[in-house]
């Protein structure tokens, strides 16, 4: 009997969904799953691939009554009129992709809250689990086979970090390469916009192919918290989906099977530890190209969307919610 899963969808971009959607579209056919979504976006229509959405709304009503799993994002609110809320606490999964680590709605109302920013230091409930994002197939603009991507790169280092008030970890990290590094021609320091890719996708104008043209050719790439401290960030799967070596801010989330630092990828707790790193690694390429190759295999492994699509199965599974 196939398993009937509605998501309720954002109608914005937004990498939680966009992992959750692509990643159970990928294995649909193994677990026999039937997907419904309420709005186009976030891969639930791909044009000339696949349409999961369901645009008429009295058929979303009794799909709702009839689905074994309903999954609610934050920023959508059910009508109570419309909606029996009360089946949310046997089949209803939270999604919470907000970015700061206190819960943006109250747990036991939910067989499963899966959350985004799930902090090591933080208690939680029971049945609150992480949910990271995974690299969407977007990500992969160089392809999936390593060797061919490490031998593009030409640039020692991009840094294409957004920069605004509500970061200013970011000016922080990119003012201390630009002081050493500004001499470099080699190195990316800067955002980088152009020549979006949206006609298919629908990712709200974030499938820039400027962008992934200096990713791609980067070996260094080096990232930071997004708004809030929010450790994850869709440009820290981007930069290993295309074999760049990612050095990070220092993670203190729940991040399982994550990336092991001085393993797959460098953690710094300051700039002057950054650059300290960077000179370094320039100056060992094999050991920098071994960095970029492990985190890659991990990713391949791990951080797929095809890989958190099946953590949803087998957590919903192991919670009874699948038949």
């Amino acid at each position: 009997m196939s398993t009937k899963i509605l998501i309720f969808n954002q109608d914005h971009y937004n990498h939680c969904n966009a992992t959750l959607i692509e990643g159970l579209i990928k294995n649909k056919e193994e677990y026999d799953l039937q997907i419904f979504c309420s709005t186009s976006n976030n891969y639930a229509t791909v044009r000339g691939s696949w349409d999961h959405t369901i645009y008429d709304p009295e058929m979303l009503k009794k799909i709702y009554d009839i689905a074994d799993i309903i999954v609610l994002p934050n920023g959508i609110t059910l009508n109570p009129h419309a909606y029996d809320l009360s089946v949310l606490k046997d089949k209803g999964v939270f999604l919470d992709t907000n970015d700061f680590c206190g819960d943006v709605e109250s747990p036991e109302k939910y067989k499963l809250y899966l959350k985004r920013e799930m902090r090591v230091d933080k208690g939680y409930a029971e049945n609150v689990f992480p949910y990271c994002f995974g690299a969407e197939d977007r990500y992969f603009y160089g392809g999936t086979n390593f060797k061919d991507i490490w031998n593009k790169k030409h640039l020692d280092l991009v840094c294409m970090m957004g920069i605004d008030d509500e970061k200013p970890w970011r000016k922080e990290i990119q003012d201390r390469l630009l002081e050493d590094y500004s001499d470099n021609e080699n190195m990316q320091i800067g955002t980088v916009y152009g020549d979006n890719n949206d006609s298919d996708l629908i990712t709200d104008s974030r499938n820039h192919s400027k962008y992934f043209d200096k990713m791609i050719s980067g070996k260094i790439s080096v990232d930071g918290y997004g708004a809030r401290g929010a450790n994850n960030t869709g440009r820290f799967f981007e930069s290993i989906a295309c074999g760049c070596a990612l050095f990070y801010q220092t993670i203190n989330i729940h991040f399982p099977n994550g990336f092991v630092d001085g393993e797959d990828i460098v953690l710094f707790h300051s700039a002057q530890e950054l650059v300290d790193n960077v000179d370094y690694f320039l100056a060992h390429p094999n050991d920098l190209k071994q960095l970029a190759e492990n985190a890659f295999e991990r990713l391949m492994t791990y951080h797929t969307t095809e890989r958190r699509g099946f953590e949803f199965i087998q957590l919903c599974g192991g919670h009874g919610m699948i038949k």
